[in-house]
C-alpha cells in the first residue's frame, strides 16, 4: 500500500476513535503528528498540534521533539526555537534528542556560537551523548576551523576516558579523509 493510503487510513482511524467516543491522548496525537512530519505534511502536523492543545491534551517531550525536528529539517530555525522555548515555558522536560536536534540544526547552518551555547545549556541539565559530540565535531570539521590534532584533543576533552573511541567516530573519519 502506498504512503498516501497509510496516512489516509491513520486519519480515518483517528476520526473513528473520536466518533465512537474513544478517548484520544498525547500518544495518539503525537503518533499522527509524527506521521505527518515523516511525510512532509507540516501544515497538517501543526493543525493537529493546535487541535491537541485546544482539546486540553498536553503535548509531551516527544511531541515537541517531533515538531522541532520537522522545522529543523526544513532549516526553519526560528520555528524550532519557538517550540523549544514553549517547552521550557510549559515545564516540558527536554532530553538529549531535543538538544541534539537543535545543535545539529545550528551546525548545519554554520551557526557555531549558537550550537556551543546550546551545548553548554545542555550540559547544565543532562549528560550529552555520543550523537552530541559527533555533531559538534562534524560541525567543526565541516567549517574547517579545527585541525586533526585539535579535533582529537577537543573530543577527548568532552568525554570520559572510558569511552573515547566509541564517542569519536568522526575523528577517525576525519583522519581517513586527509
Amino acid at each position: 500500500m502506498e504512503t498516501k493510503g497509510l496516512i489516509d487510513d491513520s486519519i480515518k482511524l483517528f476520526n473513528e476513535m473520536k466518533q465512537n467516543n474513544i478517548p484520544t491522548d498525547t500518544f495518539t496525537y503525537t503518533t499522527l503528528i509524527n506521521i505527518y512530519e515523516n511525510n512532509g505534511l507540516m501544515d497538517d502536523a501543526i493543525k493537529l498540534f493546535n487541535e491537541m492543545k485546544q482539546n486540553n491534551i498536553p503535548p509531551n517531550t516527544i511531541t515537541y521533539n517531533t515538531l522541532i525536528n520537522m522545522y529543523g529539517n526544513k532549516g526553519l530555525i526560528d520555528d524550532s526555537i519557538k517550540f523549544f522555548n514553549e517547552m521550557k515555558q510549559n515545564n516540558i522536560p527536554t532530553n538529549s534528542i531535543t538538544y541534539n536536534t537543535l545543535i545539529n540544526m545550528y551546525g548545519n547552518k554554520e551557526l557555531i556560537d549558537e550550537s556551543i551555547k546550546l551545548f553548554n545549556e545542555m550540559k547544565q541539565k543532562i549528560i550529552p551523548d555520543a550523537f552530541t559530540y559527533n555533531t559538534l565535531i562534524k560541525m567543526y570539521r565541516n567549517k574547517g576551523i579545527i585541525d586533526p590534532i585539535n579535533l582529537f584533543n577537543k573530543c577527548f576533552m568532552w568525554i570520559t576516558l572510558s569511552d573515547k573511541v566509541d564517542k569519536c567516530p568522526y575523528f577517525s573519519v576525519y583522519l581517513s579523509n586527509l
